[in-house]
This record gives structure tokens, sequence and C-alpha cells, in this order.
């Protein structure tokens, strides 16, 4: 098929006929994945999101740091998913399903055309959430706990309800070592950027923030929170 450029004949304020071409369309690159869990079976509305950014600048990769948390986009119903852009990028990527431990990808390049991305059982987090009311231990239903994991960009935070019994679960892996920042891109001292990089899993509830140790194929400690019942808050 042989190429050829489109003209437009278009009129200038002078009454003057101008021959113009029309410009070539940007050519979009993609980033193609699939979602599976540990025996290659696809995991369906596995959700995942960008959590880094870096263009090409001058040669160079330059990490675009972002304000807010990115929402979240899901895997079709065999775990497939796509990114398009039009200029040169590289991600890092989160992804999560319940039942799952978190995955992490990181510097990938916006042509990748087929990546695999697997989900593990990990070990469980879980714990109870309770609250002392007339000197007797309660449990809290509905209680809000959260899982996160520091960054050097847009931290890992996964939310979960209490259930009628106070109790509380998360699945998670050792966490993975994130690459250095690109030349020229620290943001912070050089030892607050190799602290970031040897992150620990934080467990979070009423203000209370617990740093929990995860190794693979190890149990872990139990997390508990409890606190006094205050005079506005209802048994």
């Amino acid at each position: 098929m042989k190429a050829f450029a489109l003209k437009l004949l278009t009129l200038s304020a002078s009454g003057i006929v101008v021959l113009a071409q029309a410009q070539p369309p940007v050519q979009k690159t993609q980033v193609r994945g699939q979602v599976v869990d540990e025996v290659g079976k696809p995991v369906p509305g596995a959700a995942w999101k960008i959590a880094g950014t870096e263009v090409l600048k001058d040669g160079k990769w330059t990490r675009v740091i972002r304000l807010g948390d990115p929402l979240d986009s899901f895997a079709d119903a065999q775990g497939r998913f796509v990114i398009s852009y039009g200029e040169p990028i590289r991600f890092d990527l989160q992804f999560h399903k319940a039942g799952f431990a978190p995955g992490f990808l990181y510097e990938i390049a916006a042509d990748s055309p087929d990546l695999k991305v697997t989900l593990k059982r990990g070990e469980s987090i879980h714990g109870t959430v309770t609250r002392i009311v007339n000197g007797k231990k309660v449990e809290v239903a509905g209680e809000t706990v959260e899982l996160r994991l520091p960054s050097q960009d847009v931290w890992y935070q996964e939310q979960v309800s209490t259930d009628a019994n106070g109790k509380f679960e998360f699945r998670a892996c050792a966490p993975p070592h994130e690459p250095p920042l690109p030349p020229g891109n620290s943001f912070g001292p050089v030892s607050d950027q190799a602290s970031s990089r040897e992150r620990k899993w934080q467990v979070a509830c009423r203000g209370k923030v617990v740093q929990v140790d995860v190794s693979d194929g190890q149990a872990i400690e139990t997390v508990n929170f409890e606190s006094e019942l205050s005079p506005n808050m209802n048994e």
C-alpha cells in the first residue's frame, strides 16, 4: 500500500488560498499484559494502577511527580489490560485482588507487548480491632483498617472493614526492592531514598500505625488494635 499525504485547501484572512498538509497521526505505544495466579490461570477483574511515571527528556529518564492517588482500573474477564500512550514513557504498576498479595512491576517500557503479572497468595496479615467499654474488651465491627507500603512515588494502600467479630485480614509478600531513581531525580537525601527501598508493610487503624515484617513462607504475628471508648463514641 502506497503512503500518501492529505492536502487541504484553506482560505487565509487575506483571501489567499493556502495549500496545507495534514500532520500524520501520533503513533501510540501500548503496554499489554495479563494478570494470572500462581498456576497460570487468569485473575478476572484484578485492579491495577500506574504508581509511577518516567518520561524521556534529552536522552534521560525523568520522574514525573503527581499529586493525589490515581484511580484503579480493572483487568477484563481474562485478566487482560492495556495502557496506551503517545510518547516515550515507562511505568511503575501496582496490582491487587481480594485473596491475593499485591503485585508490583517497575520501569515497564511503553511498548511492552506481552506482560505476565503473577499474583501470589502470600502470607496472612490479620488481627482484631477492639475497644474497652466499662472495663470490658468489645470487638468493633465495621472499622476501617488500611494496609500500606511506602514508596518513592505513589504508596500502595488497601482498605478493608472489620467483620462482625472485629477481625480483618490482608495478604502480602515480602516487599519488593524499588529501583533507584534516575540520575538527577533526587527528591530528598540519599539516605532517605535508600531507606525507602528497604520497606516494611504498615497496618493502620484509628491513627495508629504498626510496621509488619513480612518474609515469604513465614507466618506473621497477629496485629491487634485496642482503644478506650471516648465520651463521643456510641457503644
